[in-house]
């Protein structure tokens, strides 16, 4: 069920990505892995359990849920990616919040009925 928010990620966020060339092609270091791709999984379930008019609610949600497994978070809760603004994740976080309650509310909305035999 990752896959349709993978597929919508990339497509807004791929093309204007830090670590992209413009065009949705990435250019992570060899060895380095997309923060979205990589935590796709905590991401969606930790969006999936907010429900909350604040940005700010999903924000801390995120740090708590999905940043803090993140091998660039120090022993004191501060991030060397964050402060240098190389994290994809922390930059695009309106976006992605974005994404997967859209991809969410089309499931929810606009599944096919089921068929009780």
């Amino acid at each position: 069920m990752i896959n349709p928010y993978w597929q919508l990620l990339q497509a807004r966020i791929c093309h204007r990505c830090l670590d992209g060339d413009g065009k949705g092609n990435c250019r992570l270091p060899s060895g380095g892995e997309c923060p979205l791709k990589r935590f796709l999984p905590e991401i969606v379930a930790t969006i999936s359990r907010i429900r909350s008019h604040t940005y700010h609610a999903y924000v801390n949600a995120l740090r708590n849920g999905v940043c803090s497994q993140c091998d660039s978070l120090r022993a004191d809760g501060t991030c060397w990616k964050r402060e240098n603004f190389e994290c994809a994740l922390d930059h695009y976080f309106p976006l992605i919040i974005e994404v997967i309650e859209s991809v969410q509310f089309e499931a929810k909305h606009y599944a096919p009925p089921h068929h009780i035999s």
